[in-house]
């Protein structure tokens, strides 16, 4: 509830005023694209989505709408969402609604790595506003980064557990995180998958239900979107690939980090690397650690350049999934969000009351002689049979003469008067506390 009163607030007047959310975009063509995307889906969903690659764009060509991010995932949320509130406002209840799943995804990835609730909570709302939500708010599928973290904090589930429930909620974020944008799902995997190598254990190797776990992982998404991604592939994207130039273009800079339009911010990179410093012990912490430091990497698409290797372009001419990627920037996203949810380590540090002195627990009173009554009538001891006041020689002999025909020895408290205080009682007070302060 909390960070949907976030999302609300960040986007006001979102909520309750008809219109489209830009963010730096100097027109709305972008979010109106993202509208017609959406509509589209919904109009082909009563019909089981017969013709929906073939989207009246591009014409007379065939199977272009696998040119632009499909969206079911939204889709088939828009579609609930503009039969109750209508388009615009249907669009932006999605809008809300994944700011907020990306907070309610931080938080729970905090509070997987061990931070409280407050911490967490704290974490999350950072999540929400991390610079590069503000930057592409205009942008519908860029904005959803809650299957990129709900898939981590899934991951570092099954690390510590190795259940096959985590295993498959892994599989089903990165189908979410594939019907909701692509590219932020290829640029998740890219940075996820090799830091995961932080997370295993040399016994994994000789575990059967680990290699169930992967398997399940791996199965889950292919059975889910499997079917989407062979026909995008199918209907258009076989050999498409953006020129050099393009790539070029959309990647980051290296001073963009600090200052830059694609940068954290001073702040959150404080807090981030305090967080990781908190948590240096954790496996978990340096998991997201190396998630964002591998993301930070990737986001120098074609400038990324290791002595007189380069990397992207290599994985460019060789692969057509990296050909295909025309801002390679955007993994500055998932960097942001993982310094965002690191920063629960500090806040977790910072929100802890501060050491006073111990107080030793009071040792509890003994009850009083109408209560030891009333338990020996519930345990139906009757004149004949008293409480034994304690183990010892007493106890042990009534053990040994019971016969265990005629109910069960039941040792209840004896009465002891409670010890008075040494101390007077404060000064002004009233008779009824005077005589309570004296027990």
């Amino acid at each position: 509830m909390v960070h949907l009163v976030v999302a609300i607030a960040a986007t006001a007047p979102l909520a309750w005023r008809t219109g489209l959310p830009l963010g730096r975009e100097p027109t709305p063509t972008v979010p109106r694209f993202n509208l017609w995307t959406l509509r589209w889906t919904a109009d082909r969903l009563p019909h089981g989505f017969a013709g929906w690659w073939d989207a009246p764009i591009f014409a007379p060509n065939h199977g272009t709408f696998a040119w632009s991010e499909p969206q079911p995932l939204t889709g088939v949320a828009f579609a609930a969402a503009r039969a109750v509130v209508g388009d615009e406002r249907g669009y932006a209840l999605i809008l809300i609604a994944t700011l907020a799943l990306n907070g309610v995804a931080g938080a729970a990835l905090a509070r997987r790595l061990g931070a409280s609730r407050r911490a967490a909570l704290l974490a999350g709302i950072l999540v929400q506003t991390v610079p590069f939500t503000w930057d592409q708010l205009g942008v519908l599928q860029l904005l959803a980064l809650w299957p990129i973290l709900a898939g981590m904090a899934a991951t570092v589930a099954w690390a510590e557990t190795g259940r096959a429930r985590h295993a498959v909620a892994i599989g089903a974020a990165a189908a979410a995180g594939i019907a909701t944008c692509g590219t932020l799902s290829f640029l998740g995997l890219l940075a996820t998958a090799p830091a995961t190598l932080v997370l295993v254990r040399r016994r994994w190797w000789r575990d059967p239900a680990r290699w169930l776990g992967a398997g399940l992982a791996v199965a889950t998404p292919m059975l889910l979107v499997g079917p989407v991604l062979v026909a995008q592939q199918q209907a258009r994207l076989d050999g498409f690939r953006w020129r050099s130039e393009t790539i070029l273009a959309g990647s980051a800079r290296p001073g963009d980090w600090i200052g830059g339009r694609t940068g954290p911010g001073l702040v959150l990179l404080a807090l981030g690397l305090a967080g990781l410093w908190c948590w240096r012990r954790q496996r978990a912490a340096w998991f997201v650690a190396a998630a964002a430091l591998i993301a930070t990497v990737a986001a120098l698409g074609l400038r990324l350049r290791v002595g007189s290797a380069e990397p992207w372009a290599f994985a460019v001419d060789h692969h057509d999934a990296f050909a295909r990627l025309r801002s390679p920037y955007r993994a500055t996203a998932i960097a942001q969000v993982a310094l965002a949810v690191l920063s629960a380590g500090v806040l977790d540090r910072l929100l802890r009351r501060p050491p006073g002195p111990r107080r030793s627990r009071p040792a509890p009173w003994p009850p009083s002689p109408r209560r030891c009554r009333r338990l020996r009538r519930l345990a139906g001891a009757g004149p004949d049979r008293a409480s034994c006041p304690g183990a010892g020689r007493v106890a042990a002999g009534a053990i040994a003469a019971h016969d265990g025909e005629d109910g069960a020895v039941a040792f209840l408290p004896a009465p002891t008067p409670r010890p008075r205080r040494s101390r007077p009682p404060p000064s002004g007070c009233s008779r009824r506390r005077a005589r309570a302060w004296r027990w």
